[in-house]
């Protein structure tokens, strides 16, 4: 066995020449890591006391709970994501360095700084989160000279991380662009000096972990910076499904409530929102606010199944939506929607549901790494429709008027869906999506009129006008 190198603890533990060395508790003392791992003391070892914060980490099926011992801190990410974090971090500790850069990506309050910071406490590793002000300084040179100091203090301290927030500052296409040609070329200088840095951490193999955080899209990162050998595909941090939003509630003592659960979800409303808006004020007496996110082109959606929608699943078998199959649904968007949203439901999926091409690139790996849906717009790139077909590992609908350029089964029309899952349950997919309120004899009024339609285009009009007006009143009856 190798003798340790570095051993970092708690505490001064008790420990005599020879003994076997890992992580763990020793008497009052957590060794928080040591080189190699397992490693024999011998004398010459260095010993580096560190102050880590102790977190309870449990996983609940897809996710993992991280909670503070004081309480302060809760937070639930999936546990691809957290995994591959913690891994790449323990292969710095370890020697094992395989990588030194990780990016992380996604819309902003999805935890991408914050989980970077935890594991780092976790491990009790000296981290640095580096912002645009930290660099930027006055004259000229001073910038470079910051920006070497930082890596030169982590080389100090390694293992070490190094946390680049919101990079986009830092790492952005070296194209002039629209900025003020000076400040282009500030950027530019700048960025062939981090570059400079970086490589030389991977050249060396030396133990720095550089994390760099990003609100943007991957693709307005320099293609520099993207390659293997620097930090190569970005790790996407998801939009919350329903498992997260109701372990949210669990973890910080709230009752929760299912409605409640799918409106935030349908809002589009991150973790931070979550925490911060609806829980606190769920806490606190107050009445809870759900105010939709303007959203990034894509939505995680979900609608609570509807009774009857089962029945397809005798002419589409149920588990063909847990594959990577292929539909196509020739309706528009405001029509397609409650009918996909219903159908992955009853599933037991939820959709993420792609409106432009903006975030293509972060919205199918936030499908694949739920398992959920897609639906996706034709008619508006088929480059985009070949990317979604080559890369979502589950059923994708593609609607609109025009088909496909990928292969796809044509979904039901609106006539042959009416009759395999039956008028009421059709209509109550729209009257549950617009959440409109009937009584008896109304309901019976609309359904007779409803069944009456004996074509697509009929069927097609009326679902147009409901979903357009949201409501169900005389009025809409009166067009059919």
């Amino acid at each position: 066995m190798e003798p340790c190198r570095i051993i970092r603890a708690t505490g001064v533990p008790n420990l005599r020449l020879g003994d076997k060395i890992t992580k763990g508790k020793y008497d009052n003392v957590t060794i928080l890591s040591c080189y190699p791992d397992p490693c024999r003391y011998v004398l010459g070892t260095k010993i580096m006391i560190v102050k880590a914060r102790e977190y309870s980490v449990k996983e609940s099926g897809k996710h993992v709970i991280i909670v503070s011992r004081d309480g302060s801190e809760k937070y639930v990410y999936p546990k691809k994501v957290f995994d591959k974090v913690r891994e790449t971090v323990e292969d710095i500790i370890n020697g094992r360095v395989r990588r030194n850069g990780l990016l992380l990506a996604g819309a902003p309050g999805t935890g991408k700084t914050t989980l970077a910071r935890v594991v780092a406490e976790l491990y009790g590793l000296p981290y640095a989160v580096v912002s645009p002000g930290d660099i930027r300084r006055k004259y000229l040179g001073e910038s470079e000279q910051r920006l070497r100091e930082v890596f030169a203090e982590a080389l100090e301290q390694e293992p070490a991380i190094l946390i680049f927030d919101d990079a986009e500052w830092l790492l952005s296409s070296r194209t002039l662009g629209e900025s003020r040609e000076d400040e282009a070329r500030i950027h530019a200088v700048l960025f062939s000096e981090f570059l400079r840095n970086f490589d030389r951490l991977v050249k060396e193999k030396r133990r720095v972990l550089v994390i760099a955080t990003t609100n943007k899209k991957v693709s307005e990162l320099d293609p520099a910076v993207r390659r293997g050998g620097r930090f190569g595909d970005a790790i996407i941090f998801p939009l919350p499904d329903v498992d997260t939003i109701e372990l949210l509630f669990k973890v910080y003592g709230v009752v929760p409530d299912r409605k409640l659960i799918i409106k935030i979800l349908n809002a589009g409303i991150e973790q931070s929102g979550i925490v911060n808006e609806i829980i606190e004020s769920l806490k606190s007496g107050k009445k809870v606010e759900i105010k939709p996110r303007a959203g990034r082109g894509y939505k995680r959606m979900y609608l609570e199944p509807v009774e009857g929608v089962e029945k397809l699943f005798d002419y589409i078998p149920k588990d063909v939506f847990g594959k990577q199959s292929r539909f196509w649904i020739r309706y528009q968007f405001n029509i397609a929607l409650p009918i996909v949203l219903s159908v992955f439901s009853a599933a037991g999926k939820s959709c993420v549901v792609i409106s432009n091409l903006n975030y293509i690139e972060e919205a199918v790996p936030q499908a694949n790494m739920y398992g959920s849906g897609l639906m996706f717009p034709t008619g508006i790139s088929p480059v985009a429709e070949l990317y979604v077909d080559n890369n979502a590992e589950y059923s994708v609908f593609f609607y609109g008027k025009k088909p496909p350029s990928v292969s796809v089964f044509p979904f039901l029309s609106l006539v042959a869906l009416r009759r395999v899952i039956g008028v009421d349950t059709l209509l109550k997919i729209f009257i549950n999506y617009l959440d409109i309120k009937l009584k008896e004899d109304e309901y019976k009024r609309v359904r007779s009129k409803f069944s009456a339609l004996s074509s697509d285009e009929e069927i097609e009009t009326f679902l147009n006008a409901v979903t357009t007006l949201r409501t169900l009143d005389d009025k809409i009856l009166s067009l059919i």
